[in-house]
């Protein structure tokens, strides 16, 4: 038996495209971390292990720069389908309208009003409290 109702509607946010490039994402970040480390810390007794798991400090240092190349690709691969979703789609909503990833006006003031509630003085000026 399911828990999921029949009626119950999945919107997909991303094409198998986007999540791909997402692992991919992850996968070099991930990769960077764990082989970065060993190189940054290389006197330290815990990196040379570190680094023995990866082939050594030369292999660790390879597949370093193996990740940044993905990531660097992958940070291109993106700007490439934003720009021709904007620019040759047409798509402007993308940098502003209600789904927008980009800051709105409505973000400054949102962002404003939770620091005043939150130990600044909000727009009850600072409800007895010294600012």
């Amino acid at each position: 038996m399911t828990d999921t109702a029949p009626d119950q509607i999945f919107i997909r946010r991303f094409d198998a495209f986007d999540r791909i490039l997402h692992g991919l994402l992850m996968l070099s970040f991930l990769g960077l971390a764990a082989t970065g480390l060993p190189l940054l810390f290389s006197e330290e007794p815990w990196a040379s292990t570190l680094a023995r798991v990866f082939g050594g400090f030369v292999v660790a240092g390879w597949l370093h720069r193996v990740c940044a190349t993905l990531l660097i690709g992958v940070f291109l691969t993106h700007l490439t389908r934003v720009g021709r979703r904007i620019f040759i789609g047409k798509e402007y909503r993308l940098l502003w309208g209600p789904d927008s990833m980009v800051p709105q006006p409505r973000d400054v003031r949102t962002g404003t009003g939770d620091i005043g509630g939150t130990g600044g003085c909000g727009s009850d000026g600072c409800a007895g409290r010294s600012p």
